[in-house]
């Protein structure tokens, strides 16, 4: 699987700028993209993985990748996750992954994601995800989820569709339909 954008950005950007990449380790000055399975990326701006990350991805900026997450994604200001996150965001603003999370996600505003977690979600402003989300969803404002198997606990509102567990909030909680407390 070779992904487009970062073969795009790869052609985009001067050479001098661009990443060197010796066994899988690549370094960048600004954005680093590398379009095939990466282990390690440091960058000052970005990186880029066209395919896999098994390893770690740190940027003082965004960090993506077109497959798969095995490891860790540390972005000063987020990380986007492909198929599947199994491992660690932590975003300075976000985490995004395209499908299951198994694993955590800290983000400084917002977690998001299109399938379900097993594990944790902690924002400083707003979580979703629209599976079920498990054990925890902690959120400053508000955490919605398909079905929540744990705990929800944000300052205002959390919403599930269904939930086993304990919903806490500072303002209002709402499931269909609870095996549990609010």
């Amino acid at each position: 699987h070779y992904d487009w954008l970062t073969q795009g950005v790869a052609r985009q950007i001067p050479v001098a700028l661009q990443s060197v990449s010796v066994l899988g380790v690549g370094l960048g000055i600004l954005v680093n993209a590398t379009p095939s399975l990466a282990t390690v990326q440091v960058s000052g701006f970005g990186n880029l993985a066209g395919s896999e990350l098994k390893g770690v991805q740190l940027s003082g900026g965004v960090n993506y990748t077109a497959d798969g997450v095995s490891g860790v994604q540390l972005g000063a200001l987020g990380n986007r996750g492909g198929e599947r996150v199994h491992g660690v965001q932590v975003g300075g603003a976000f985490n995004s992954a395209q499908n299951d999370v198994r694993g955590v996600q800290i983000g400084g505003v917002t977690n998001v994601v299109w399938g379900s977690v097993s594990g944790m979600q902690v924002a400083g402003a707003f979580n979703a995800a629209p599976s079920t989300v498990g054990p925890a969803q902690i959120a400053g404002l508000v955490n919605i989820s398909g079905a929540a198997t744990g705990i929800q606990v944000a300052g205002a509102a959390n919403r599930a569709f269904a939930s086993t567990g304990a919903q806490i909030a500072g303002l209002a909680n709402s499931t269909g339909d609870i095996k549990g407390i609010q």
